[in-house]
């Protein structure tokens, strides 16, 4: 019995390649991602190539999500302060807030010149996220296809 093979080649390069979902209702295919080329190779266990081409061809992703809109926000938020993930996003927020606070405390009058430059900085970076949450939430009750596409989110907010 010969056992047939098809591959696909993917460009991931500009997706999340955590987002990305083929199921062909059969076990038997692999899915793996090569970061280096930014490309994924879905192999397919006993298709023919113009059956895995007509399974993708076919293949609708799900709608996004709010929370899909979300999880870019944060990766927009987690690029604009250079976090690692999420929760050093969190980290660096509440540090910014906390720093915030103790400048305000000692007042304006009161700063040095470093101080002053900090504040101005902690200042544009609430500024840019507030702009980032503001895209995201005109688009959580509705999410257009390409919501990760840069039109939908604002230019250079640091």
């Amino acid at each position: 019995m010969t056992t047939t093979k098809a591959t696909l080649e993917i460009d991931l390069s500009a997706t999340d390649p955590g987002h990305l979902l083929i199921s062909l209702g059969e076990p038997d295919h692999q899915f793996v991602n090569n970061p280096e080329t930014g490309k994924a190779v879905l192999t397919i266990i006993g298709r023919t190539q113009a059956q895995a081409d007509a399974a993708l061809a076919a293949y609708a992703p799900p709608a996004p999500t709010a929370d899909d809109v979300r999880a870019e926000a944060s990766r927009r938020m987690q690029a604009l302060v250079g976090a690692r993930d999420a929760g050093h996003l969190e980290i660096i927020v509440t540090n910014a807030t906390r720093e915030a606070i103790r400048l305000l405390r000692k007042g304006t009058a009161n700063w040095t010149t470093a101080e002053a430059t900090r504040a101005a900085e902690l200042e544009a970076i609430d500024t840019a996220i507030e702009a980032i949450r503001a895209a995201s939430n005109a688009m959580e009750a509705s999410p257009p296809t390409d919501f990760a596409d840069d039109s939908y989110w604002p230019a250079n907010p640091g």
